[in-house]
């Protein structure tokens, strides 16, 4: 067994674990994330849908979609065997349940561009199983997220409990890293672009 997939166990292991008493401050999470320096005015926030375990990014969502500000969310397509952007209005008219059990806009809907995907105007709010100081993430295996963000140049957030996040994490060469990581009691400056948080 890869150090990766050992890591992966033990960080399912306890998400389980926490499931009956929590996994930590939803509120001050999401809190964080909206404050982000230029999350207002960026051309797009490519958000995701949570599953269990994940941190919920709806009320956020929400909140964007209310002042009229694009939102795109992740749909799998079964020919590609990858991720690709869908821009969204709405939360009850463009998302059904898709691959995965997760939801994900409608097959109908157009899916943005990689040019576009690839704006520096885009700020990336990326799930994981586990994040590093370094802005490494571990996801499940697939490559589905590494795939999705490579040659993006925007900023990529890490979203996560402060437990999934690690001193260090194995890595490979194709692996996309984070430029910051935000929890629910810090935000990490991965890169160096913004001054590191802790309160």
């Amino acid at each position: 067994m890869s150090d990766k997939e050992q890591i992966r166990r033990d960080m399912l292991a306890e998400q389980r674990r926490r499931e009956s008493v929590g996994y930590g401050d939803q509120a001050a999470l999401v809190e964080r994330l909206a404050a982000l320096p230029g999350s207002g005015a960026v051309s797009a926030l490519a958000a995701y849908m949570a599953i269990r375990g994940e941190v919920d990014l709806t009320a956020l969502i929400r909140t964007r979609l209310q002042a009229g500000l694009p939102v795109w969310l992740p749909r799998f397509s079964r020919h590609g065997q990858c991720y690709e952007m869908v821009l969204v209005r709405s939360l009850v008219a463009d998302v059904v349940p898709g691959a995965f059990g997760i939801l994900e806009p409608r097959a109908e809907l157009p899916a943005v561009s990689r040019q576009e995907q690839g704006s520096e105007a885009v700020v990336w709010l990326v799930p994981g199983l586990a994040f590093d100081l370094q802005g490494q993430r571990l996801g499940r295996g697939r490559g589905y997220y590494d795939r999705l963000l490579d040659g993006t140049r925007g900023v990529r957030v890490g979203v996560a409990w402060d437990w999934q996040v690690l001193k260090s994490l194995p890595h490979a060469a194709h692996d996309v890293a984070m430029d910051r990581v935000v929890t629910d009691t810090r935000t990490i400056a991965c890169s160096g672009a913004l001054p590191a948080q802790a309160e």
